[in-house]
């Protein structure tokens, strides 16, 4: 056998390396029930819990923090979840979404001027059912 070539206790030495060093990062933390929660965990009761490295959000339990910010206290994961979690992806995309409403509806055909030429969907429905039709508005 070569010196350069991993056995099989090298890779496991190396799992339980990356294993030792992910869980350092993870930061337990107390968590307290703020309603009436499954399992009956009273309101008011105080859990061990764990905190999401990015976001600072504290989870009752390692599911929670899974399920929630794509972070597993006991299995290592992506490295990039440690500074942007799911919760915070799913947070920015979603004000992203509600922007583009808010833009949209700014622009509606109403709000148009008359100078601007109108999109190729709204000449569409102009043309084929006539104006009153496009607008929303009774001929």
């Amino acid at each position: 056998m070569n010196d350069s070539q991993l056995t099989l206790f090298d890779i496991e030495l190396g799992e339980v390396a990356d294993l030792r060093e992910w869980s350092e990062r993870m930061i337990p933390a107390i968590w307290t029930a703020p309603w009436d929660c499954a399992g009956g965990i009273q309101k008011g009761a105080v859990l061990s819990g764990w905190q999401c490295p990015a976001c600072r959000v504290v989870e009752p339990n390692a599911y929670l923090l899974d399920n929630n910010h794509g972070i597993d206290p006991e299995r290592p994961g992506r490295e990039d979840r440690l500074t942007r979690c799911l919760r915070m992806e799913l947070r920015e995309s979603t004000a992203d979404d509600r922007r583009a409403q808010q833009l949209s509806a700014v622009s509606l055909p109403q709000n148009r001027a008359k100078s601007e030429k109108p999109s190729h969907a709204e000449w569409r429905r102009e043309s084929r059912y006539g104006k009153a039709a496009a607008t929303g508005q009774p001929g």
